[in-house]
């Protein structure tokens, strides 16, 4: 019989593959041993590439730091042995006994996480052992000795095109990661004087993430409520118009032809309607809703159920999709019979809405494994995170649908029409797991053809900034990083987006990102409220001054370009020529803060430069972003001809603005002054105020 070395990611999943194999296992140390099985337990990464002080070639023989150094990029990358992993283990005795395994095995068992960073992470340490053995890839989705003896019987060879693809995509992150993080991160630190403990951390993803937070907090800050005004009728039903105005008495005149054309019934439908459950969780949609409902950052999220699936209670946890494989409907039964005493009544459903391959982009979505934990051996954050774990199953899969009677109206007035709709329930179904509102409301008996009374009169409202970022709000964000706030909950985009890696960062990594950018104090989160600090205001400035590209676009083309490695669309070769390219071009103008000269500032009549990202005097922190959130609104470029104008003379007028409607208008855009005169900014940002050039409707 063959004798097999098993090499796992971390020590945690050990005890439950030990016994999921055929022979009894002696544990020793840290490892287990048998007659033909040895398992062998990684702590993490216990290797690391290169500092660039470490090459060979690198130009620099100064202690420190060496701005004349940079860029630098290595002829070859290469990776060295850690003194001691991130648990405080010797790195050099783990090598040493896995290098000892390898030699007594005759295959080794390959069991990284299941991604492209435990992929890599255990190749190479196969790599540097220079083994020579058949490697085997071993797959599961939870910690526990059925997935495992499952796991088992559809091993496959380590070089199969699935893993090959997920440890080129692996590399290629953790090279570019390396090229862009550490040139870029010194170079902004030596430039500013922020070495040492205070230096900037700038990635590709960490930049991105602080800078739409900052951009958002921007908008906030320099938003300015306008009044409008909107017609509503209260006449029995409620009718809202969609069309806003900018005067109380534009909009009389057209509640006015409203109330003498009036309103009548043009469709009337009553049905049965079933409720849809909610999506099982992913773990953005559960980090989300953790800090929704119980203020947990993503890092307290993450870092508790990863335990839970170390502990061998819920499934892999660092999945993208909220659907299961087909392939997993009788494991899916077998946990739906393991989960009836718990007082909830559940049925399997073969739907599309559950099992979804199209949808299950790695892993499947986060679900309660067949074994029951004490609930009182795990802690507070361990036992809330399992309970709604477990309750979105028990939504899923609850016996008795959610089911309706719905009355939906059609009602017609003018070019408008309205829709009304009222539920009555005939059974709670999921709903009752916890206890949520199921009022019913009730519609008036109308008929098709029947008039509705109305009296529309114009409502005095105003304007609402954005609002700030949240655990869920940011997650979707990352995902969808190009959708309007109306779009960002279109799941067919967001799947789109991941599969081809058009998305701020991996969902495996970016908890750690958030919470590095937390830490450095670039951005805050009290009461699941995401908001930009001093020192990350100073950060985005730094960046800017330089011409770094700020861009979600940048950060989304890199990941891009990352899943094509992965897909064999681009080799590494030619993918790191491109990065390269990317980090000279930082470099280009490392002696000129900017690019040309466009104006003079209107505060010290020093020299406005450009950037990437936007316009900025080089005296001062008057800023005007290109990404201005009035202009993008209104569908107006912001342009260095725009700027000259608005810096030179004070205003400039913006001719052929879109409403959201796609309306055509006209407006005068100012720079904000005080009553002293002196220009009003924000952190340094110019404020605005507008005006229109003719009356016009606000869309």
């Amino acid at each position: 019989m063959k004798k097999y070395i098993a090499i796992c990611e971390k020590s945690s999943i050990m005890e439950n593959l030990a016994e999921a194999l055929p022979e009894k296992l002696v544990k020793r140390g840290r490892n287990y041993y048998g007659e033909h099985y040895q398992i062998h337990a990684l702590s993490g990464h216990i290797f690391e590439l290169f500092n660039m002080e470490d090459y060979p070639e690198y130009p620099s023989k100064k202690k420190g730091w060496d701005l004349d150094a940079l860029p630098f990029f290595p002829k070859t990358f290469r990776y060295k042995l850690m003194q001691k992993t991130t648990g405080g283990t010797s790195a050099k005795k783990i090598f040493d006994d896995i290098v000892k395994g390898i030699e007594w095995a005759d295959a080794v068992i390959h069991v990284g996480d299941s991604d492209d960073e435990g992929q890599v992470l255990v190749d190479n340490v196969l790599h540097y052992a220079k083994c020579t053995k058949p490697v085997y890839r071993l797959i599961q989705d939870s910690n526990t000795v059925d997935e495992f003896k499952e796991a088992l019987q559809k091993m496959k060879p380590n070089n199969s095109p699935e893993y090959k693809a997920m440890a080129l995509e692996g590399r290629f992150r953790a090279f570019y990661d390396w090229l862009y993080g550490i040139n870029a991160s010194r170079y902004a630190s030596l430039k500013f004087g922020t070495t040492g403990k205070d230096c900037f951390h700038v990635g590709r993803v960490i930049t991105a993430i602080v800078f739409e937070i900052f951009k958002r907090d921007y908008e906030i800050q320099n938003f300015v409520p306008q009044p409008y005004f909107q017609n509503v009728s209260k006449e029995g039903l409620t009718l809202t118009s969609k069309t806003t105005f900018k005067t109380e008495e534009e909009a009389s005149k057209v509640a006015d032809q409203y109330n003498r054309a009036g309103a009548k019934v043009i469709a009337m439908n009553r049905r049965k309607t079933v409720i849809q459950a909610p999506k099982l969780f992913s773990q953005n949609t559960l980090q989300g809703w953790m800090g929704k409902y119980y203020k947990m950052s993503p890092s307290d999220t993450l870092k508790t159920v990863q335990s839970l699936y170390e502990n061998g209670y819920a499934s892999y946890p660092r999945t993208e999709s909220e659907y299961l494989k087909s392939e997993e409907k009788n494991k899916i039964k077998k946990i739906i019979q393991s989960l009836q005493g718990s007082g909830v009544d559940l049925a399997f459903k073969d739907s599309n809405k559950i099992f979804n391959d199209k949808k299950v982009i790695a892993h499947s979505a986060l679900v309660p494994t067949g074994k029951i934990p004490d609930m009182n051996k795990l802690n507070q954050k361990e036992q809330i995170v399992y309970k709604e774990i477990v309750d979105r199953f028990h939504e899923v899969f609850f016996s008795e649908e959610c089911m309706v009677h719905r009355t939906t109206l059609d009602i017609q007035c003018l070019n408008e029409k309205f829709r009304i709709q009222g539920d009555i329930y005939i059974s709670k179904g999921w709903k009752q797991v916890k206890n949520l509102r199921t009022n019913d409301r009730e519609i008036p008996d109308f008929q098709k053809g029947d008039n509705i009374p109305i009296n529309f009169q114009p409502e005095k409202k105003m304007t609402t900034p954005p609002k700030h970022y949240t655990t869920d709000t940011l997650v979707k964000f990352m995902d969808n990083p190009f959708a309007k706030d109306e779009e960002i909950e279109d799941e067919d985009t967001m799947y789109a987006n991941i599969r081809k890696g058009a998305t701020i960062g991996k969902t495996s990594t970016r908890a750690e990102i958030i919470n590095k950018a937390q830490k450095s104090g670039y951005i805050s989160l009290k009461k699941d409220i995401y908001r930009i600090e001093q020192k990350g205001i100073f950060y985005i400035n730094s960046l800017f001054k330089l011409g770094i590209d700020l861009s979600k676009e940048s950060t989304v083309k890199m990941g891009v370009l990352q899943r094509e490695v992965g897909t064999g669309q681009i080799s590494i070769k030619k993918a790191l020529q491109l990065i390269y390219e990317d980090v000279n071009h930082m470099f280009e103008k490392r002696d000129q803060n900017f690019l040309p000269v466009i104006c003079r500032c209107p505060i010290c009549r020093g020299r406005v430069l450009e950037s990437v990202s936007g316009f900025q005097c080089e005296n001062n922190d008057l800023i005007m972003m290109k990404d201005h959130p009035y202009f993008a609104a209104v569908k107006k470029k912001v342009d260095r001809n725009m700027v000259a104008e608005l810096f030179t003379q004070g205003s400039v007028d913006l001719l052929n603005c879109k409403s959201k409607k796609g309306k055509s208008f006209n407006v005068k855009v100012m720079l904000e002054e005080a009553e002293d005169g002196s220009i009003v900014t924000n952190h340094g940002y110019v404020r605005i105020t507008t005006e229109f050039l003719k009356e016009g409707i606000i869309r």
